[in-house]
């Protein structure tokens, strides 16, 4: 099982990725999961998808990382997100509420 280590430069290979991390929480299963991911159907998926490339292009800091298993065929079999900052991105403390804006409100259903 070679495994080979690759940043993440397209959009198109969020797919495979996001199938890996979803693949990942899902057994055993993850409740905390169901925060980020609130919709398991196809549509979810690609809302999930989505959004987490919208995120991606928008923090210049965002470093996505997958790893490969060259035996079968270069599927991921593991992902991380990594932020790197050269300066200190939160200089003094600022309280600011915490919105998770994929969840409608007041909805809980685990």
């Amino acid at each position: 099982m070679p495994l080979e280590l690759h940043r993440v430069s397209s959009d198109v290979e969020f797919n495979e990725l996001v199938q890996c991390v979803c693949e990942s929480y899902a057994v055993p299963e993850n409740r905390l999961w169901r925060l980020f991911r609130r919709d398991p159907s196809p549509a979810g998926f690609i809302e999930l998808r989505d959004r987490l490339i919208r995120e991606f292009r928008a923090d210049p800091n965002a470093c996505w990382l997958k790893v490969v298993d060259t035996d079968i065929g270069d599927k991921v079999v593991g992902a991380a997100l990594w932020n790197t900052y050269t300066e200190n991105p939160y200089p003094t403390f600022k309280a600011h509420p915490l919105e998770a804006e994929w969840w409608p409100e007041g909805e809980l259903w685990f």
